[in-house]
C-alpha cells in the first residue's frame, strides 16, 4: 500500500493518539526513566511529535519489539517520518512527523 501524502483529520488524530499512547508506555514498561517529555505541535505543513525519557535506553540499531515497529508502520502509512533515538543508559526519543494539507 503506498504512502498517502494526506490523512484525515480523525486518521491523524489516531495515530497521534496511538504513538504517544505507546510510546509513553514503552517508557513506563521497560526505561525505569524519572521524567518523560512530550511534544505536539503544529506547524504550516506538518504535525511534529516527540516523546523523551532519561530511562536506561537501549541500543535501537538492534531492538524494534512490536510497540515501535505498530507505531513506524502507522507513521508510514500516513506519509510520515518516523525517528527513534536511543542508546544504553542514555534514554530514548521518539520523532515523528506526519504531513497535512495547509
Amino acid at each position: 500500500m503506498p504512502n498517502r501524502p494526506f490523512a484525515g483529520v480523525d486518521e491523524l488524530k489516531t495515530c497521534i493518539y496511538r504513538v504517544i499512547q505507546e510510546a509513553l508506555h514503552n517508557c513506563a514498561r521497560h526505561s525505569h526513566a524519572r521524567t518523560f517529555k512530550v511534544v505536539a505541535r503544529q506547524e504550516p505543513s506538518k504535525i511534529v511529535l516527540s516523546v523523551e525519557d532519561d530511562g536506561r535506553g537501549f541500543d535501537a540499531r538492534r531492538v524494534r519489539g512490536l510497540g515501535l515497529v505498530g507505531m513506524e508502520e502507522r507513521v508510514h502509512h500516513l506519509g510520515g517520518a518516523f525517528e527513534v533515538e536511543s542508546r544504553p543508559g542514555a534514554g530514548t526519543r521518539v520523532a515523528v512527523e506526519l504531513p497535512i494539507a495547509s
